[in-house]
């Protein structure tokens, strides 16, 4: 079907790409953004999501920092991507490292997803004080899906104390946080 329109512009590339990445396609995603003549800042960003999305996240920080050399400013999602990347492999440096660039560096706010990523890359390397610290200091505080991760951490390393802290501070509007609260109780 791509190969019958007549005019392709980067829109219907990125499309295409992430289409691919959607289905779980990495390899015709990679094709694909090998293919894209003028590459844009959603071309990189889709792929270096792609990439983390699929573990790969040698290939996420190689992209990153070909986006960069291309003289490409990263944007939100390329950074959230990237800072996945780095919750995955348990980059802790790395993902400050990333963080400070886009706040101090590039002038963006971080999201809440930005934050989670960092706080779940630490409290899966077992640093729950820390990523309890990083999650007090926000100023709204965590998302659903951040406050979650730390529950499960907080599960995976017995730590009920925390747990309960967490909970205390969370939405009441999200039952399956409180799923996961009842399920560090039980184990």
């Amino acid at each position: 079907m791509f190969d019958a329109i007549a005019y392709r512009n980067v829109g219907s590339w990125n499309s295409l790409l992430a289409a691919y990445a959607d289905n779980g396609s990495l390899e015709n995603s990679a094709k694909v953004f090998a293919m894209i003549p003028d590459r844009d800042p959603v071309s990189w960003s889709s792929m270096i999501t792609a990439y983390a999305r699929s573990g790969r996240c040698n290939e996420a920080t190689q992209t990153t920092q070909l986006m960069q050399l291309q003289g490409l400013a990263l944007d939100s999602i390329a950074f959230l991507g990237i800072l996945n990347a780095c919750k995955q492999r348990g980059l802790l440096r790395e993902a400050y490292s990333y963080l400070g660039l886009m706040v101090a560096e590039h002038g963006m706010e971080a999201s809440a997803e930005h934050y989670g990523a960092v706080v779940d890359a630490l409290a899966g390397s077992g640093l729950l004080g820390c990523a309890e610290e990083l999650a007090a200091s926000l100023p709204l505080g965590l998302d659903a899906a951040g406050c979650a991760s730390l529950l499960g951490a907080c599960r995976i390393h017995w730590d009920v104390s925390l747990g309960r802290r967490v909970a205390r501070r969370m939405s009441s509007s999200s039952p399956a946080l409180y799923v996961t609260l009842s399920n560090a109780y039980s184990s």
